[in-house]
């Protein structure tokens, strides 16, 4: 089971399991990791293994990792300072993830939304989190 620190590090205990054929692999982090360096790790240490599966399609380490990083270069580029907040609203599926990495690589702080609430609920949570985006 994942535990992730309150202060946005990987906690002692984390570890994430790396499907490849019948053989599970086993990558564990320092506790003063940042989120985002974990899923750097991953992709550094296993770039080709499947890490994410939704709607009959692996995604693998460095899809999630590169394109995380082309969301965190594009809200860099777009004026996102540190601990500005980001809003994401949507269903469960891969974009959630990459969009969590890329604000989070970039010093942002997320604001996660589920597709089922109201607009009037959205509009809540975005006026109360003052969301940047």
């Amino acid at each position: 089971m994942n535990h992730w620190g309150s202060n946005g590090t990987v906690g002692s205990g984390t570890y994430l399991q790396c499907r490849e054929e019948s053989n599970v692999n086993r990558i564990v982090h320092s506790p003063d990791d940042l989120v985002h360096q974990f899923l750097e790790r991953c992709a550094d240490a296993f770039p080709g293994r499947e890490a994410l599966f939704h709607k009959g399609r692996w995604h693998t380490f460095a899809e999630l990792d590169s394109q995380a990083n082309e969301i965190g270069r594009w809200l860099l580029d777009a004026g996102l300072a540190k601990g500005d907040r980001v809003a994401i609203l949507s269903e469960s599926r891969p974009e959630w993830s990459v969009a969590f990495f890329g604000i989070v690589s970039c010093a942002g702080v997320t604001v996660p939304m589920d597709a089922k609430l109201s607009d009037a609920e959205i509009e809540f949570i975005v006026n109360d989190s003052e969301a940047k985006c």
